[in-house]
């Protein structure tokens, strides 16, 4: 153990050594985009409608950055980070973002993360509404009125990755 870990609480530590392999990993081969899209929605095994799954799967072609990030924090296991919990199948998300995309029709969007303390839902938007860009992350406040549910936006998975490890951080800091 270093110097570093004998001063921060396990939990820290775990977190901390989880983070440092997604920057540090070396590069290997991996599927191409169009891949990992059919590996992201083809775990589902019922329960969703097959035309929603082909939509999405259709739409997450235009957000493949998305998709590879999305896919390496599954493969990494890096998916229960108290307060978040990241979606791990195509089933899931579906439900999910169809719910979500009924709800609030000014935008598509996918959802991939859900808070546990509270309705925020993290999204990848794949039809931008007023102000949005495809691919940008949103936090939307299920159930908020419409016009006020979007809590925060990223412009990037990775970008709010960091958002949600300093919310690990906070939950740690709180226990």
């Amino acid at each position: 153990m270093s110097h570093l870990e004998l001063l921060v609480s396990p939990p820290l530590v775990l977190l901390t050594r989880a983070f440092l392999s997604i920057t540090t990993v070396a590069a290997r081969s991996r599927p191409a985009p169009t891949e990992l899209i059919s590996l992201t929605l083809n775990e589902t095994g019922h329960g969703c409608q097959e035309a929603e799954m082909m939509r999405m799967q259709a739409d997450l072609q235009a957000v493949p950055d998305f998709v590879k990030a999305w896919s390496f924090v599954r493969e990494h296991r890096l998916i229960d980070l108290d307060p978040w919990s990241i979606a791990t199948s195509g089933e899931e998300t579906a439900a999910r973002s169809s719910g979500l995309n009924s709800r609030y029709p000014s935008r598509r969007v996918f959802c991939f993360a859900e808070r546990q303390d509270t309705d925020d839902v993290a999204c990848v938007v794949l039809e931008p509404g007023p102000n949005e860009h495809i691919g940008d992350v949103l936090l939307i406040h299920d159930f908020a009125s419409v016009g006020s549910e979007v809590d925060a936006a990223f412009p990037n998975f990775w970008v709010w990755f960091k958002a949600a490890i300093d919310d690990v951080i906070d939950t740690v800091r709180h226990m």
